[in-house]
């Protein structure tokens, strides 16, 4: 799977009445399924009156879907699909906004922030 099918999977069930978990969920299995490694420190995120606020969105799932967040309309996120070719571990860089990963391999990030509507999503970037 290209890197940037794994992004539109991801919107394509960013609607009204999923779960942030089911986001989460299908970018691990995507991610993990292709030979990469989820990198579990950064997220996606909630945007409102600040870029990055609650909720999080992580390409991984830890606990179960119906724990966390409904989608609802109204709600902006970003999802970002964050992986690894080697280890999914970060380590920040002496000037702690720049990072890397701890094995040295290769790493990517795909974006897009999404807004929950009544009838699905819309893609805002």
């Amino acid at each position: 799977m290209q890197e940037g099918e794994r992004l539109k999977n991801a919107l394509k069930i960013a609607k009204r009445g999923m779960y942030i978990g089911n986001i989460s969920q299908m970018l691990q299995t995507t991610i993990e399924d292709a030979g990469y490694s989820v990198v579990k420190e950064l997220t996606g995120h909630g945007i409102g009156k600040e870029l990055h606020e609650e909720p999080y969105v992580p390409c991984f799932l830890d606990r179960p879907v119906h724990k966390t967040l409904e989608l609802k309309p109204g709600l902006v996120i970003a999802i970002e699909v964050m992986y690894a070719m080697g280890s999914g571990e970060m380590d920040y860089e002496p000037d702690e906004w720049s990072i890397k990963t701890v094995d040295n391999s290769r790493a990517a990030c795909f974006e897009h922030t999404v807004a929950i509507t009544e009838n699905g999503s819309l893609i805002l970037t």
